[in-house]
């Protein structure tokens, strides 16, 4: 059986939608009304590495970018099981957009080195782009898939997920991967 070594899980903490407020005056988002919480998303990609780690064993590790408060998160998604965390917190990265964003996640995951998975969110609740986690896997050079529903089975050399997108289509593919060697 294929042993997992770390899992990588971003998280974002978001502002609940519902929340989130248009000035009309300003025509700017005014987001200081409402509750943060963890980006929904990212709570479920928090969800399939845990279940990853009871499966194939390994360590998983939160990995956010953002103001020194998201740590009360952060120790909410320990409190769910993860082992480490790292944020990355820096007022020069504030209000970075989703190119600076994939590439100083990117970097710290090379820093964190030797993992088996990365695992995101499709998209924040926030920005709705879906582009950090492709930026990531490509200033990583490794394979990504979105829009994974489920996670079928893992080798050595190998991940089978089935991928399910807007009307119910889904696809089973496999992904070769190099084991990363820092």
């Amino acid at each position: 059986m294929v042993s997992l070594r770390n899992i990588i899980v971003t998280m974002k903490v978001t502002p609940k939608p519902e929340e989130i407020r248009f000035d009309p005056v300003t025509k700017t988002v005014d987001r200081s009304k409402a509750t943060n919480e963890i980006n929904p998303a990212d709570k479920n990609a928090l969800e399939l590495a845990l279940q990853l780690k009871e499966k194939y064993g390994g360590r998983v590790i939160i990995l956010s970018m953002g103001p020194p408060f998201w740590d009360q998160f952060i120790k909410m998604g320990i409190a769910m099981g993860a082992d480490d965390a790292v944020l990355i917190s820096d007022r020069a990265l504030g209000g970075s957009d989703a190119f600076v964003t994939s590439k100083v996640l990117a970097a710290a995951i090379k820093k964190i080195g030797d993992y088996s998975l990365v695992i995101t969110g499709e998209e924040s609740e926030d920005g709705s782009t879906g582009q950090v986690p492709p930026g990531i896997a490509e200033w990583l050079g490794i394979p990504v898939v979105t829009y994974v529903s489920q996670v079928i089975d893992v080798t050595e050399d190998s991940i089978i997920v089935r991928r399910t997108i807007k009307g119910g289509v889904t696809k089973t593919l496999r992904l070769r991967c190099q084991p990363y060697y820092q």
